[in-house]
């Protein structure tokens, strides 16, 4: 909102022409904003970074490349080599979209041994709670539709 009002003022002030076309980028720009929560439950960080990243280096070479959105295009002295560096960075995405993020929960179940030989309590317990009262539920989230998705459903969605 803050940067609609800012635009606003700013086109009052310089009496500028209006380009309705523009605000298309703005909103497919706020659509991509409020896609990055679901995104990050969905497939991380990480994958959500990359496929982000790959998006951009494929808009930002095929319209300097080709010309897109009123760009002259220009051509590299070296056409395959233009290709191939492309090329390799979309199967470098599609190889790092294969790791596999399994990660184990560690067992907070152990037994210390201190120098005695007297056995500890761990620091936290899986069983406990981490609110004041274990038996309140409404302090506590629930989950999203995407966090009861199986992990390959959730990379397909």
């Amino acid at each position: 909102a803050g940067i609609w009002v800012t635009g606003l003022i700013l086109q009052i002030i310089r009496q500028s022409e209006f380009y309705p076309v523009v605000m298309l980028g703005g909103v497919i720009w706020t659509t991509g904003n409020m896609c990055v929560v679901p995104v990050i439950q969905t497939i991380g960080m990480g994958l959500g970074m990359c496929i982000w990243g790959m998006f951009n280096l494929l808009a930002g070479w095929a319209s300097g490349r080709f010309g897109f959105f009123g760009i002259k295009p220009e051509v590299p002295n070296h056409v395959a080599l233009n290709y191939v560096g492309v090329a390799l960075a979309v199967v470098s995405s599609f190889i790092y979209a294969n790791i596999k993020n399994d990660v184990e929960e560690p067992d907070l179940n152990i037994e210390i041994q201190v120098g005695d030989g007297e056995a500890k309590r761990p620091l936290l317990d899986n069983q406990r709670k981490l609110s004041s009262n274990s038996e309140d539920h409404s302090s506590m989230p629930e989950k999203s539709f995407v966090q009861l998705l199986s992990p390959r459903n959730q990379r397909i969605l």
